[in-house]
C-alpha cells in the first residue's frame, strides 16, 4: 500500500524592504523602515521594533511612529518612521513579528562624514545576523516536515 502526501509548509518570513543590511542617512533626514511579513497564513499578533536591542514601540519620548496593517492574503506590513534623525538614532533596528524570525538593518545617521569608512564593519555584522536568521527558519521548516511524516507513517 502506498500513500502519497503533498505537504506545503508555510514559514513566515520578515524582511525590511530596501534594506541591504545597512542604510546611510544625513542628519535631519527621516528614517522610514518597512518590514514585510510574508508567507503568513495569519497576521502577526504583534510586531515589536527594537533600536539596539531596546524595544521602542511604547517609548513615549521617541519621535517615531509605528504602523501595522494587513497587506494581502498571506502578508502584513509594519512601518517605523523616525523624523528628524540625529546621530544618536544610528544603530541596529530590528523588526520582530510574533510569527517570524526577526530581521535587522544597520542605520548610520551621518553628520557630513563619508560612509566608506564605516562600510566594512557594518557589512560583516549584517551578513552574519542574516545567516543566523535564515538558518533558524530552515531548521523550523525541516523539523515540521519530519514531525508530520513521523505522525503519518508512525515511528518504526
Amino acid at each position: 500500500m502506498s500513500l502519497f502526501v503533498h505537504l506545503r509548509v508555510l514559514v513566515a518570513r520578515a524582511e525590511i524592504l530596501g534594506g541591504t543590511g545597512q542604510l546611510f542617512l544625513k542628519t535631519g533626514s527621516t528614517i522610514n523602515l518597512t518590514c514585510e511579513i510574508s508567507q503568513s497564513p495569519e497576521p502577526p499578533v504583534f510586531v515589536f521594533w527594537y533600536h539596539n536591542d531596546r524595544m521602542i514601540n511604547y517609548d513615549e519620548t521617541a519621535k517615531s511612529e509605528i504602523l501595522v496593517r494587513k497587506a494581502g492574503r498571506n502578508a502584513a506590513v509594519s512601518r517605523l518612521v523616525i523624523h528628524d534623525a540625529m546621530p544618536a538614532d544610528s544603530g541596529n533596528y530590528t523588526c520582530g513579528p510574533s510569527n517570524a524570525d526577526a530581521t535587522s538593518v544597520a542605520i548610520f545617521v551621518l553628520n557630513g562624514e563619508k560612509p566608506a569608512a564605516i562600510q566594512h564593519d557594518a557589512t560583516a555584522t549584517s551578513t552574519a545576523h542574516r545567516f543566523v536568521m535564515t538558518s533558524a527558519s530552515d531548521a523550523v521548516a525541516i523539523l515540521a516536515v519530519v514531525l508530520v511524516l513521523r505522525a503519518l507513517f508512525g515511528h518504526r
